[in-house]
C-alpha cells in the first residue's frame, strides 16, 4: 500500500477514535525525549527513536503506534498526519499566553429555558475523557450560553433543546479538536465549531422528531490569544 494512503487510513481511524492509544504522556515530554535522542546522534546519522517503525522500506517516515506520531529520518522532527490536508504536519506543542478572561452571567429567576456551560480548562476536560488537547494554545476554554424557546416552562421541565445542547456539544467538539495535533489555523477552528453545531442539530432532530423546542446559542472557544465565536 502507498505509505501516504496507509497513513491516511490510520489517521482517519484515529479521527473516529481520537483517544485510541492515548498513553497520557504529556506532549512536551514526547518532544523532549525525541529531541534528546536526536541530539545524541548529531555526530553521525540520525538514530531512529525507540518505539518507531518505518512506514515502508525507503520511506523516511517512522511511526510510533503507542504515541500516535511520526518521526522523519530526514530532519529528526516529529509529525502527525493531517487527514484533511492529506499531508504530514509537524507536531505542535501548545503555547501559554498571559491572557486573562472574565466571564459573568445574569438571569432573571424565571429564565428556566436558559442554560450555560463554563469550561475554564478544556485540556483537563479532555484528559478526563482520555483525549489530549495539549496541542492547543493556553488558556484553552469553552463558554456557552443557550437560550431555549418554544419550550413548556409552565411544566417546570425547562427546554429539551437547550438541555440537549448543554449535555452534547462538547461530545461533538472535543473529538474534533483532539483528532489533529498539529497547529490549528483560524479557519480550521471555525470549521470544527460549525460542524459540531450542524451535527448536534441533526442528532437532536433525529432523536426528537416533531418537538417544537428550539434553542439559540452563543459559544466562545478560547485558545491562547484567539477566540472563535
Amino acid at each position: 500500500m502507498d505509505p501516504k494512503m496507509a497513513a491516511e487510513v490510520r489517521a482517519r481511524s484515529l479521527e473516529d477514535k481520537p483517544n485510541a492509544g492515548y498513553s497520557g504522556t504529556p506532549m512536551w515530554k514526547i518532544k523532549a525525549q525525541l529531541q534528546e535522542q536526536a541530539a545524541s546522534a548529531n555526530s553521525g546519522p540520525l538514530k531512529v527513536p525507540e518505539g518507531f517503525k518505518q512506514v515502508e522500506k525507503g520511506n523516511p517516515m517512522y511511526y510510533n503506534d503507542k504515541r500516535q506520531v511520526y518521526w522523519s529520518s530526514k530532519d529528526g522532527l516529529t509529525y502527525v498526519y493531517d487527514a484533511v490536508m492529506k499531508k504530514y504536519s509537524q507536531l505542535y506543542d501548545g503555547h501559554s499566553y498571559d491572557t486573562r478572561i472574565a466571564v459573568g452571567q445574569c438571569f432573571h429567576d424565571k429564565a428556566i429555558q436558559a442554560k450555560h456551560v463554563l469550561v475554564k480548562d478544556l485540556a483537563k476536560a479532555g484528559q478526563a475523557l482520555r483525549m489530549s488537547l495539549e496541542h492547543l494554545d493556553r488558556p484553552c476554554a469553552l463558554y456557552a450560553l443557550y437560550e431555549g424557546h418554544r419550550g413548556k416552562p409552565g411544566t417546570g421541565m425547562g427546554n429539551v433543546c437547550s438541555d440537549f445542547c448543554v449535555k452534547h456539544l462538547h461530545q461533538r467538539l472535543l473529538p474534533k479538536l483532539a483528532a489533529f495535533r498539529g497547529y490549528w489555523e483560524d479557519t480550521r477552528l471555525e470549521v470544527a465549531m460549525r460542524e459540531s453545531f450542524e451535527e448536534l442539530d441533526a442528532e437532536f432532530m433525529e432523536k426528537h422528531p416533531g418537538l417544537t423546542d428550539g434553542c439559540c446559542a452563543s459559544v466562545a472557544l478560547v485558545t491562547g490569544s484567539r477566540v472563535v465565536v
